[in-house]
């Protein structure tokens, strides 16, 4: 807390606090309630457990705390049915959903095509998602997103940022990017209105496959 509170220094604040993942040994209720002390320590502004946890599980992390935002992975790849209960709980319950990767870690993006493509020692070699005929079939789910950018004169990352943006006012995705000229590209995808007609041809109409060994792998 020590480092965090140098960081900032003495006029700015958190505005999202999480752990990232959940501890699987701890349950939601004890978590909550040290987020609860890290907040009041930090003076942050909110104190966020992963909500969709909390969602999920009907658990009382909510009880002991409002949670307000709820990270999960959202995007063209990423958009099974336990996704899109998240998305609609957290519109009940006025929560927001943090969408992270929704470029599929670069691929969906067209920063990569193939796994030769990625670094030595990159921490995506170790995804089944990416590997070999897995990723050909995942990369044939999103074949005519270069056809549909190109309609809407945008790039197929800005159209699969708009994709997930549209999935809701609450819905905000957060892109990585390593570079400024990367970051305000991404940043213009807010400008991006999607039809309803448009919206359903980008939805893969297949599932990715490949993602179940991902449940404690971040990046």
């Amino acid at each position: 807390m020590l480092m965090i509170e140098r960081a900032l220094g003495p006029h700015k604040k958190m505005n999202l606090y999480q752990p990232a993942p959940i501890d699987p040994t701890m349950s939601i209720k004890d978590t909550t309630n040290n987020l609860i002390v890290l907040k009041e320590a930090a003076a942050a502004r909110t104190c966020d457990a992963r909500a969709d946890k909390i969602i999920r599980r009907g658990d009382c992390g909510g009880q002991v705390y409002p949670a307000t935002a709820a990270e999960i992975e959202v995007s063209l790849w990423a958009y099974k049915l336990e996704v899109k209960k998240v998305i609609d709980t957290a519109r009940e319950l006025n929560i927001s959903v943090f969408a992270y990767s929704p470029l599929g870690k670069g691929f969906i993006g067209g920063k990569f095509s193939s796994a030769s493509e990625l670094p030595a020692g990159d921490y995506r070699t170790r995804f089944a998602r990416f590997k070999d005929n897995t990723l050909a079939h995942n990369m044939s789910l999103v074949s005519a997103l270069p056809e549909l950018a190109a309609k809407k004169r945008v790039t197929p990352a800005q159209l699969a940022i708009a994709w997930v943006a549209a999935l809701g006012p609450h819905v905000i995705p957060l892109p990585g990017s390593s570079t400024a000229p990367q970051t305000l590209e991404n940043s213009e995808a807010v400008e991006i209105e999607l039809s309803a007609e448009m919206a359903g041809e980008g939805c893969p109409r297949d599932r990715m496959t490949g993602g179940a060994d991902e449940g404690y792998l971040w990046g």
